[in-house]
């Protein structure tokens, strides 16, 4: 819905472990702009691991194996980003106006 309201430019995403794995979740957000017709956004992958260490864990129980629910969308045509979502996050802060806000969004 962020990307439909005209007050708010996204200025990329990134992605790290949680609900399902890092390559998941950067897989559907790459989907997810260009469905929402943004394909031009930048999605940085983070960590593939919990930062508490151990053995990743994935709700595919709650969220489907693809992360959206067993609905199987096909590849995204884009390419994530080459820098990392730490280095694309401190890359974007140096580099915009103050009047940006960083949005963490989270379960």
């Amino acid at each position: 819905m962020a990307f439909q309201n005209p007050e708010y430019e996204i200025l990329g995403l990134t992605t790290v472990f949680g609900n399902l794995h890092t390559q998941d979740a950067t897989r559907n957000a790459l989907l997810l702009c260009e469905i929402a017709g943004h394909p031009g956004v930048p999605v940085a992958e983070g960590r593939a691991e919990p930062l508490k260490g151990g053995r990743p864990s994935v709700a595919d129980f709650v969220h489907g194996s693809d992360g959206l629910g067993h609905i199987y969308l096909p590849h995204p045509k884009t390419e994530k980003s080459d820098k990392t979502a730490s280095e694309f996050l401190v890359e974007r802060c140096l580099n915009i106006p103050v009047r940006y806000l960083y949005l963490h969004l989270d379960h």
